[in-house]
């Protein structure tokens, strides 16, 4: 440490430092009430804690104060590092490397990572209020409004499992599944860093990670069955089709080894030669599809269902009912026992309805509270009679479709309500 006329004690910056731990630190052995006191002392009245986050400020009266060099004040900031760090104004910690530690390592604000000591997620939400943590509190440790230490019981939110190899992947996995719509616990900006929602979100990442087989079932299962409202083509399915294949491919790219899980579960669905050769082949594969050459993916031969998978994918019918439903509605199967995957988009094309303004005041069934009986009966007549299944929200496909009461009754000779 060294004194100038400026402040009577200036601390080195430590190696790592976020600027606003170095001011918090500053304002300490200098007694200044807060570090916003301390900037005001330094810049006058119109400069923001976020413009010192992102090194928006005059470095030469900062350097003036401090007789830090400019390369020592960048190396502070996050102005070259916006798109790998958070650039918030507000503390972002481990609970636990703060009982060990006197100031703020600018690598806590590196986006998708926890700690590596402790496992646990950073955050910058006390554990126990959910209130914003703030650099004016007067030891880091403790929140400023519950008074309560973060690390308190802060043990119950270690995510440490021996089956993941690089804990960060689980971000991978949790951005992922956040831009797909297919994350069960979704926040507002507001709690984006609380502990309690970051472990549940991670901990259902773990789940996906050690076992993807409901998830992938799935979305492959929306994309058969969703028909595009403008153009009615096999083309605009096949599309969607492989576009989810390649995301879900580079998904697994990016998680490593971690990744072999996921790729065992896409094999079950998808001909794992394709897998190989995207996998292989990536950025090739994937500039072929993206410009529309299909030689390079074969969609009407290479492609194929067994029937198991098929029974997964239209939820779980036994195997039998659906060989006997196959045989004799849809096409003749091939010598593997498979259906190839156009004929499978033109059967699920061929089930749907396009939603229509006078379809809307209709009694509706949904499809998956029906008894297994009459999901049956159904199957058997779906190509031979007037029914169609509704489908008011393509997210999750048969969860939500809808069969209208009348045309059922019909069907099957007895009102529903009463079964």
């Amino acid at each position: 440490m060294i004194t100038n006329k400026k402040f009577l004690i200036l601390p080195f910056p430590k190696e790592d430092e976020f600027i606003l731990s170095y001011l918090l630190r500053l304002k300490k052995y200098n007694g200044y009430p807060s570090v916003i006191s301390l900037i005001k002392i330094i810049f006058g009245e119109n400069t923001k804690k976020i413009n010192i986050v992102k090194g928006d400020f005059n470095k030469n009266i900062f350097s003036n104060f401090t007789e830090l060099t400019y390369l020592e004040i960048d190396k502070l900031c996050l102005n070259k590092k916006n798109n790998e760090y958070y650039s918030v104004e507000y503390l972002i910690v481990c609970p636990l490397c703060l009982l060990e530690r006197d100031y703020i390592p600018i690598g806590w604000y590196k986006r998708n990572t926890m700690c590596s000591i402790h496992s646990i997620p950073y955050i910058s939400r006390c554990p126990h209020c959910d209130k914003l943590l703030k650099w004016e509190t007067k030891k880091l440790e403790i929140c400023f409004f519950c008074k309560t230490p973060i690390y308190l019981n802060i043990d119950k939110y270690i995510i440490n499992h021996k089956d993941i190899n690089n804990k960060n992947n689980l971000f991978i996995i949790y951005d992922y599944l956040y831009s797909h719509n297919l994350m069960d616990y979704r926040s507002s900006n507001k709690v984006m860093h609380s502990i309690k929602y970051l472990y549940n979100a991670l901990m259902g990442c773990v789940n996906f990670l050690l076992n993807p087989e409901y998830i992938i079932r799935n979305e492959i299962r929306k994309i058969f069955i969703q028909i595009n409202l403008k153009h009615h083509s096999n083309s605009v399915i096949e599309y969607d089709y492989f576009l989810y294949i390649f995301k879900i491919i580079k998904l697994i790219r990016n998680l490593s080894e971690d990744g072999l899980i996921i790729k065992r579960t896409l094999s079950k669905y998808v001909n794992i030669n394709i897998i190989e050769r995207i996998m292989n082949n990536y950025e090739i594969e994937l500039f072929y599809f993206l410009t529309g050459d299909k030689r390079r993916i074969n969609f009407d031969k290479e492609i194929s269902l067994d029937l198991n998978n098929f029974s997964k994918i239209i939820n779980n019918i036994d195997y039998s009912s659906i060989f006997l439903f196959v045989s004799t509605n849809l096409v003749e199967l091939n010598e593997s026992n498979e259906i190839y995957l156009n004929d499978f988009i033109f059967f699920c094309q061929k089930l749907s309805k396009k939603i229509s303004k006078k379809d809307i005041n209709k009694d509706f069934t949904y499809y998956i509270d029906l008894p297994d009986n009459i999901k049956l009966i159904i199957f058997d007549t779906l190509l031979t009679t007037p029914l169609r299944l509704y489908n008011f929200n393509y997210e999750d496909v048969f969860w939500k479709i809808k069969i209208d009461n009348f045309e059922l009754e019909e069907i099957i000779g007895f009102s529903i309500s009463s079964y």
